[in-house]
């Protein structure tokens, strides 16, 4: 049998990265040996308690969208190969979920102090909604039970308002993203007075895109005040903490948006008796 001609180390690496180059990954395990490096890059082993596996993992800051640390279990996506300089095989990252409600709820927690932390959820960056907004953004699914609630109050309240729809998905891999852009385009595309973001109720994973910290920042820098309505009255997400007004449910965003007819017939009420007593009172204060 005829002997292959020698390569080079790098030669060999090349050749082994592009057999990996069309596989992407998603692996589950627990994190182990997690680290930062010069606030850039994030190294951490995922490992396989049953057989003592392990596989090391490279991703950029930037890129993680939730905390980690040591212990979680996590599902990561990214691709295989290998690095030149060292000759580890590693698994280039291109996300990372928490896996497990004890997961999911210690990553909510590790967020909500690090974004309470840099002031995200101080009430003195909060902005009052108005009381008769006459433009109105939407962000949700249209067909999300959520959204319906929130239309049928919004039917019965005060007419005339104009609202602006943004369809996004409100759960799986999409949710967080298209939430964001919507954030985005109805902000750089439309004078709006508020914008609202609702979804029913689900699971703590289900409520993943309303815990993460792209889809919390968006709400933080975003040019009209921010309504939220997400889940039952008892959950309680990253969103609710960022948006300038919290409402317990979709159906209570609308009731806190919008007055109903006889509010407004009342609030008008009271400004004619207002100027008729002042009217009166000026009329006194000429006779004398």
């Amino acid at each position: 049998m005829q002997v292959p001609a020698a390569i080079s180390v790098s030669q060999a690496i090349t050749l082994c990265n592009t057999a990996l180059n069309d596989y992407t990954l998603s692996i589950e395990g627990e994190v182990s040996g997690y680290s930062l490096s010069r606030g850039q890059f994030v190294f951490f082993d995922l490992k396989d308690e049953e057989k003592e596996a392990r596989l090391s993992c490279f991703m950029m800051v930037h890129q993680l969208t939730v905390p980690v640390e040591d212990g979680m279990r996590v599902v990561v996506t990214g691709r295989p190969g290998i690095f030149v300089k060292s000759g580890k095989f590693s698994i280039t990252l291109q996300k990372v979920e928490p896996k497990g409600e004890g997961s999911v709820r210690r990553a909510f927690e590790l967020l909500k102090k690090n974004l309470h932390e840099e002031g995200l959820f101080a009430l003195d960056r909060k902005r009052p909604l108005p009381l008769y907004p006459k433009n109105v953004g939407i962000i949700s699914s249209s067909d999300a039970a959520g959204y319906g609630d929130f239309m049928r109050i919004v039917e019965t309240r005060l007419r005339g308002i104009h609202f602006t729809m943004a369809n996004v998905a409100v759960q799986g891999k999409d949710a967080e993203s298209e939430i964001c852009t919507a954030f985005d385009h109805l902000n750089s595309h439309y004078a709006l007075d508020v914008i609202v973001l609702i979804r029913g109720g689900g699971s703590i994973e289900d409520l993943h895109a309303f815990n993460s910290e792209p889809v919390a920042r968006a709400i933080v820098r975003s040019k009209a005040p921010v309504l939220v309505g997400v889940g039952h009255e008892r959950d309680i997400t990253i969103a609710d903490f960022c948006a300038d007004v919290r409402a317990s449910t979709p159906s209570n965003a609308a009731q806190i948006l919008l007055p109903t007819p006889d509010e407004v017939r009342a609030i008008v009420g009271r400004l004619i008796q207002d100027g008729h007593r002042r009217v009166e009172n000026h009329i006194n204060l000429l006779r004398e």
